[in-house]
């Protein structure tokens, strides 16, 4: 999938701030876009992508850097899934999350997005492991995660949140030396942002409230709770399954086989969308039955107090998001959501249905491997051309001018128009002193 990744709007732009890094040595102080207006602050995003490019100059580079972190968190959430639900709850965390057709999807193509996922995994072991004691390095990394996802994507402020709920309540302990370090370089991380405000693009978000209506909070709640329960299942965004096999199998077959996929996704997908809300009925009616818990510290108690007040937590940031709720917002929930649904299921493996329910998993997985591949050649971020169901995040744009950087990184193989008039260019890069030229009839 890494190897078949394609560049469209936002990943020229990434691929922009990356390049002015590897091949100018300049350090970018804003990131890409943010939907309220303005660009997310900080130089994260040119050096993410431009310390790959120095090692490979392909704009797969800094993509590997994604795949390499989703890699690295499921190791680390494996060890603490073996920890609380044993050799069956990391058989069923095997199947629910590294197959997970959300993970498969976001985890190797270039956008900032996919960064959250695994830096939310990395925040929530943090968590785990500070639950008795505090340590300086899982402190560090725990303010490091915070803010690294702050300057790629706006959204991980929710894991701000999360952090101050579950240090209010008493669900893990913070060192304080390890995490003032780690503030301390992403400060150092923000400075040149700092420097730039008000002298260029490096703008703030228009605001955090202008622009919403009345019905913006109960709606974005809804929807946040919406795409808890998707998480776990075959409901990838609408961009994931806009299918089309026409590349891999050629015009006759690929109608069949884009019609058994998006059949598949929704079958399968509302049928696990009916038992993650079944599951977390269950789960919630245990939390009400237990709202006091005296030692949070404790095995399933803590994970069932964690997983509670993250959600809440979540929920309302996503109240006061200036935008209405999109899919990639909910990103930092992933492993949480699917954890939840990992311990439901582990719970159904041990009961007396366990034989069904291991025969069910064995097919859900298979399908879910499946789906991968359907992703992989079929999905608008892992093939040349082919349609893109309106979806704006799949369309590659015409460029006003020619630049370097399309040569320097290849970047003209994903059939790149440019020196059209009525074209677009990269917010954040120079634009040639020479326009183009006027188009002839």
């Amino acid at each position: 999938m890494v190897a078949r990744s394609q560049v469209f709007g936002d990943q020229l732009v990434m691929l922009a701030r990356g390049w002015q890094l590897a091949f100018r040595g300049e350090l970018v102080p804003f990131g890409n876009p943010t939907s309220a207006g303005g660009f997310a602050p900080g130089a994260m995003t040119s050096l993410t992508t431009g310390l790959p490019l120095l090692a490979w100059a392909d704009p797969r580079a800094p993509t590997l850097l994604i795949l390499g972190l989703h890699v690295l968190v499921y190791w680390l959430l494996d060890g603490v899934v073996k920890e609380l639900l044993g050799t069956t709850g990391r058989r069923v965390f095997a199947i629910l999350y590294w197959l997970n057709p959300w993970r498969f999807f976001h985890s190797a193509f270039l956008w900032n997005a996919n960064f959250l996922p695994p830096l939310a995994a990395l925040h929530f072991v943090s968590v785990y492991r500070q639950r008795r004691r505090p340590a300086f390095w899982w402190s560090f990394l725990h303010v490091a995660a915070i803010g690294v996802a702050l300057q790629l994507h706006a959204p991980g402020i929710m894991l701000a949140a999360i952090s101050a709920v579950l240090l209010w309540r008493g669900y893990f302990r913070f060192e304080l030396r390890g995490g003032l370090t780690a503030a301390a370089l992403v400060a150092a991380s923000l400075a040149p942002w700092a420097l730039s405000l008000g002298a260029g693009p490096a703008a703030l978000p228009d605001s955090l409230i202008g622009g919403r209506s009345l019905v913006t909070p109960p709606l974005n709640i809804v929807r946040g709770a919406l795409y808890w329960l998707r998480l776990p299942t075959f409901l990838v965004s609408g961009t994931a399954r806009c299918f089309d096999f026409t590349s891999a199998l050629g015009p006759e077959a690929a109608t069949a086989a884009r019609r058994l996929a998006e059949g598949a996704v929704h079958v399968v997908g509302m049928a696990g969308l009916l038992v993650t809300a079944w599951w977390n009925t269950c789960f919630w009616m245990r939390r009400w039955r237990r709202p006091s818990i005296r030692e949070p510290r404790r095995g399933l108690a803590w994970l069932r107090g964690v997983l509670a007040w993250s959600l809440i937590a979540a929920l309302l940031t996503f109240a006061i998001s200036p935008t209405t709720l999109m899919s990639w917002q909910a990103h930092s929930l992933f492993s949480l959501a699917v954890l939840l649904a990992t311990w439901q299921a582990t719970l159904l493996w041990r009961s007396r249905r366990r034989v069904g329910v291991r025969r069910l998993a064995a097919v859900y997985g298979v399908l879910s491997l499946t789906l991968g591949v359907a992703l992989a050649f079929g999905s608008p971020h892992y093939r040349p051309g082919g349609a893109n169901c309106g979806s704006g995040n799949a369309i590659l744009p015409a460029m006003r001018y020619d630049h370097p950087m399309f040569d320097d990184l290849g970047l003209r193989r994903f059939d790149l128009r440019v020196n059209d008039p009525d074209g677009w260019w990269l917010p954040g890069l120079e634009e040639p002193v020479a326009p183009p030229e006027p188009r002839t009839e």
